[in-house]
């Protein structure tokens, strides 16, 4: 799907999109949209599954979901294990972190500490990617590894007004 904004002017923009979800979408039918993106990782792919949009639009409830209808954190660690555990054959060991760019801060959410508390984390490319020196990394066994890590990650984020929410 294409978006053409402008197209009478010069300066039109152009945006391209592999999947747009439609309102009455379900958490369920949005995860399946990407659950091979997660089966990828344990072929050895890095994976990125990010969700991008205006204050307001869905992203949060998207990635994160609640308690009744989890979103594609909590589905996507959930398949992860269910391919390592249908794969018995392989070992895998599986880490976590969790940052956050904001305002071209990168914070790291597993641990609270950012530029403030003088940790300054800066991206550089490594052996296998692109590498955060510095940022806390932790094994996780299960999916209530992951909520925990989650419920420490989501108090360390950074909330601000915009005009659209005040």
């Amino acid at each position: 799907m294409a978006l053409t904004i402008n197209p009478s002017d010069s300066n039109a923009s152009s945006y391209e999109f592999e999947q747009v979800f439609r309102l009455q979408a379900t958490q369920d039918h949005v995860f399946k949209q990407v659950s091979g993106l997660v089966t990828s990782v344990t072929d050895g792919y890095n994976v990125c599954i990010f969700a991008y949009g205006q204050t307001g639009s869905g992203k949060t409830y998207t990635m994160q979901g609640t308690d009744e209808s989890p979103g594609i954190y909590y589905r996507a660690i959930q398949h992860l294990f269910d391919v390592c555990q249908d794969r018995p054959n392989d070992q895998y060991v599986v880490k976590l972190s969790l940052l956050e760019i904001y305002n071209d801060k990168i914070q790291d959410l597993i641990s609270g500490s950012n530029e403030k508390d003088g940790k300054k984390l800066i991206p550089r490319e490594g052996k296998s990617g692109i590498e955060v020196p510095g940022l806390t990394i932790r094994d996780i066994k299960g999916l209530s590894d992951v909520k925990k890590a989650m419920a420490s990650g989501i108090k360390n984020r950074s909330v601000g007004a915009t005009k659209m929410n005040k």
